[in-house]
C-alpha cells in the first residue's frame, strides 16, 4: 500500500512538473509577425543561420508602471547577443513600438487577471522557465538562463 501511494505521488509530481508552453504572436518594430513557439525557426529561415533565442516577456498594464520601467532599465545591462535573448513587451493598455511587442489584445489575453507587472522567461521552445511579479536582477536572470 505504501508503495502504491508513493507511486501515485511520483506520477502526479512528474505530470504536474511539466513546463507550460506560452504560445502567442508578437511583432518587431517593423511590425513583422513572429510566434513564440516558432521564433527560432523563423529567424533561421530569414537569416540562414542557427538561432537559440530565449524570451524575456515583460507584462504590464501601463508603459509608465514603475516596476516595468525599473525592470526594463535593469535589462539594458544584459548583452542580448551573448545570452541569446530577446525582450518582448506585452502592455494591455498602450501599444509599445520600440522593439518586440504584442498587440494590446494579445497582451490582455496573456496578462489576464495578473496584477500590474510580471516578468516571465521562456526557453527556446517557449516553455515558461521562470516568472515573477517582482523586479529581478541581472544576476538572477543569468542564474535562470544557466539551468
Amino acid at each position: 500500500m505504501k508503495n502504491y501511494v508513493l507511486l501515485v505521488f511520483l506520477n502526479f509530481f512528474a505530470i504536474s512538473s511539466f513546463a507550460q508552453i506560452l504560445e502567442f504572436k508578437f511583432y518587431n518594430s517593423n511590425e513583422k509577425e513572429y510566434t513564440t513557439t516558432t521564433f527560432n525557426k523563423q529567424l533561421e529561415t530569414e537569416y540562414k543561420s542557427d538561432f537559440s533565442e530565449r524570451i524575456i516577456l515583460l507584462e504590464t498594464t501601463s508603459l509608465n508602471d514603475s516596476l516595468y520601467l525599473k525592470q526594463k532599465n535593469i535589462l539594458t545591462s544584459l548583452d542580448t547577443e551573448t545570452h541569446q535573448l530577446i525582450f518582448i513587451t506585452a502592455c494591455s493598455t498602450e501599444k509599445f513600438i520600440h522593439g518586440y511587442h504584442t498587440s494590446i489584445k494579445v497582451a490582455k489575453d496573456i496578462i489576464g487577471t495578473n496584477p500590474k507587472f510580471r516578468i516571465r522567461i521562456l526557453n527556446t521552445r517557449a516553455d515558461i522557465i521562470f516568472e515573477s511579479h517582482n523586479v529581478i536582477s541581472v544576476r538572477k536572470i543569468k542564474e535562470i538562463l544557466k539551468k
